[in-house]
């Protein structure tokens, strides 16, 4: 967590450049340095609870529930740990002959794979889901989760054919995410700098960065997707 922080807080810097008053957002993200472990301890005591709520006598459809909660505590952090939850939730979708959380689990075991380079299993997973008569959410995760594939494969196996098949499924994950959710806005702004339509996309992320706090859930992802359009459009400059 502190190389984090202390990136972004670089990244802050270089937007003080252009003159915009970001010290209290910097502030901020010190403090959050400062209460790292108080935060840990959260995470932890959060984790606990979810897993001591699994008992032998919890219905199935409960547990798959609370296994969801643990996959989204670990997925950033423990990987195995979410995997093994994950897993569960297969089992129960097997159990139950319920499709739709079997497919669901099946996508977001692909993305633990594919974050973790095993990008055989990942695909093998994503391609074994039928995805076209899926409701709505399942495809957003679907598309989401596809073209992450390729941004983790592209980075160990740089392709220009691979770097457009991250976009192909960004294009079809815009088609079913509401235009009004944040999710919408920081896959168009990562569309628009593919098109290299840098203005525009600062633009949009300025105006979601200006809207949030440092609290915000997506506003380390504003802050490094601008400094990442600041340091492409100061290279264009330098050209």
């Amino acid at each position: 967590m502190k190389s984090l922080i202390i990136f972004f807080v670089a990244i802050l810097s270089s937007l003080g450049l252009r003159g915009q008053d970001l010290s209290s957002a910097r502030q901020e993200l010190d403090n959050a340095l400062l209460q790292k472990e108080h935060f840990a301890d959260i995470k932890r005591k959060k984790i606990a609870n979810n897993r001591n709520e699994i008992t032998p006598r919890l219905d199935l459809k409960e547990e798959y529930s609370i296994n969801e909660k643990l996959y989204e505590q670990y997925r950033k952090f423990y990987l195995d740990s979410a995997i093994y939850y994950i897993n569960r939730n297969i089992s129960i979708g097997n159990t139950l002959n319920n499709g739709y959380y079997r497919d669901r689990s099946s996508i977001q075991l692909a993305n633990l794979y594919s974050s973790k380079g095993n990008f055989l299993e990942s695909q093998s997973l994503l391609d074994g889901v039928t995805i076209t008569k899926q409701p709505n959410d399942l495809k957003a995760l679907y598309y989401e989760f596809y073209s992450q594939f390729y941004e983790h494969y592209t980075t160990n196996n740089p392709s220009e054919h691979y770097a457009k098949q991250i976009e192909v499924y960004r294009d079809s994950l815009l088609q079913v995410l509401s235009p009004d959710s944040n999710k919408y806005k920081i896959n168009l702004a990562q569309q628009l700098m593919y098109k290299k339509e840098y203005s525009k996309a600062r633009e949009l992320l300025e105006k979601m960065e200006n809207s949030s706090t440092v609290k915000d859930p997506d506003y380390a992802m504003y802050v490094y997707l601008l400094g990442d359009i600041y340091m492409r459009e100061d290279k264009q400059e330098e050209g």
